[in-house]
């Protein structure tokens, strides 16, 4: 028995030396079981052909590319000459005499290596296919901030476009082959025209937020007979965006609209149809009376309104008021003059109070009485008046422009109205008969207009 088992063990010993021996002998010429080269799988690769068979493994590559639309394409790596080429001598340094050890364990080695493929027939081939040629391919939009009927403002999200980056695709298509990935999707890789603001975008978020506080602001301006609301687009235009989606009043835009304000419903040095006794319609432009508004401290007002989110109805400040807040601002009081018919009329209250001839300025002298709407901005007792060459007394003095015109009483005339005027006429003051004077001045107020035309 001891005899078997000797012979038995000197056998096992022999078969082991054999298989070996003969192990030493293949993998001299041979590379192990689990050789990866650069990620590629070489296990029982000859030697001396690794560097033939690497180039020719990755001429066979191709990637079967999948896109959105269900566009698909196949790239092979023989169409544009694509293989990839080991630099140097390739040596693995594998000990053939250690493979029993070896064989098993995981062996990865990184090798210097070129890429070579033809960039003119990639370019061609990327260009020709069906993700650059799709006539439905559509371009990305952006997600914005949008107005909808029942719900306010929203933000309306992004939309995936269709359309391919060829420098993307290109470079995902060289990554496949050099990887040896048989399958490459699309929309799982940044090839495509992607939006650039999604609807996660905190400058949108920041946009709506300041969009729903503006949209329930409403500021009037109320006119007595008008109204001039501001909100909506109108409101929105006077807002400035800081960068990051929020709105904040613009100062100079709120100046720019208190101006226009103005320009709209002042009518101070403005033009006016008035309607004169008798019934005609006469055009008179000028003068100091109106309305006239204090745009500084007017937008002031306003850009605070603005800044703390509040609606209101409230007035422009005025650095002048008129009588009337009405387009008729001249209103129920006021005094009429007509140099053609040499006549003045007083009214209060709508009910007519004075009806006297006057005499107005001398024209052939250069002293005409000018027309426009005056105001009246001081009533005066018992004064004298002067001139160059002349001083002349006088019971009641009514100035109504800034350049000396008023109206007053004149005792040292006789005779009214006709064509007095032009050849003896004033310097330019409405002269009055004295006795009618005194119930001018009492039915003449602080502010009252005074309409000056020719009929």
């Amino acid at each position: 028995m001891r005899k078997f088992f000797k012979i038995f063990f000197i056998v096992l010993l022999v078969i082991f030396a054999g298989l070996y021996f003969a192990g030493v002998w293949v993998f001299n010429q041979y590379t192990l079981a689990n050789t990866y080269i650069n990620n590629k799988d070489f296990s029982f690769v000859k030697k001396d052909q690794i560097k033939d068979q690497y180039e020719e493994k990755m001429k066979k590559l191709q990637v079967t590319v999948q896109g959105r639309h269900d566009l698909k394409d196949v790239f092979k790596a023989q169409d544009i000459g694509y293989y990839e080429e080991l630099r140097g001598k390739v040596d693995l340094g594998q000990n053939p005499w250690a493979w029993p050890i070896l064989f098993f364990s995981h062996k990865d080695y990184k090798l210097e290596s070129k890429l070579i493929y033809n960039a003119q027939v990639l370019d061609q081939r990327i260009a020709s296919s069906p993700f650059m040629t799709d006539p439905t391919a559509t371009d990305p939009k952006d997600a914005y901030v949008t107005y909808k009927q029942g719900k306010g403002f929203v933000i309306e999200p992004e939309v995936q476009g269709s359309k391919v980056a060829p420098e993307k695709l290109k470079h995902e298509v060289l990554k496949a082959l050099k990887n040896e990935k048989s399958k490459l999707d699309l929309n799982k890789e940044n090839v495509y025209h992607d939006p650039k603001v999604t609807k996660d975008s905190p400058y949108l978020k920041n946009q709506l937020a300041s969009l729903a506080k503006i949209s329930s602001i409403n500021v009037v301006y109320d006119f007595e007979d008008r109204k001039e609301e501001l909100n909506g687009e109108k409101l929105l235009a006077l807002y400035t965006d800081d960068g990051q989606g929020n709105l904040n009043p613009d100062p100079e835009k709120v100046k720019a609209y208190v101006a226009d304000l103005a320009k709209k419903y002042d009518t101070y040095r403005g033009t006016r149809t008035f309607y004169a006794t008798g019934g005609q319609a006469v055009i008179v432009q000028g003068g100091i009376y109106g309305w006239r508004t204090n745009q500084a401290k007017t937008g002031e007002e306003l850009l605070k309104l603005l800044n703390e989110g509040q609606s209101k109805t409230l007035k422009p400040v005025y650095s002048q008021e008129a009588m009337s807040r009405t387009q008729n601002d001249i209103g129920s009081n006021y005094v009429e003059i007509d140099l053609t018919r040499q006549h003045m009329w007083v009214y209060k209250n709508a009910q007519l109070m004075v009806d006297t001839p006057i005499v107005t300025g001398n024209p052939s002298k250069g002293n005409a009485t000018p027309t426009g709407v005056g105001r009246v901005w001081s009533k005066e007792r018992d004064r004298y008046l002067t001139g160059d060459n002349y001083k002349s007394y006088v019971h009641y003095w009514i100035p109504y422009t800034w350049v000396g015109v008023g109206i007053h009483d004149s005792s040292w005339r006789s005779n009214y109205g006709g064509k007095i005027y032009q050849s003896g006429g004033s310097h330019g003051c409405v002269n009055t008969p004295p006795k009618n004077m005194p119930k001018v001045y009492e039915n003449i107020d602080y502010g009252t207009p005074v309409v000056v035309y020719k009929s």
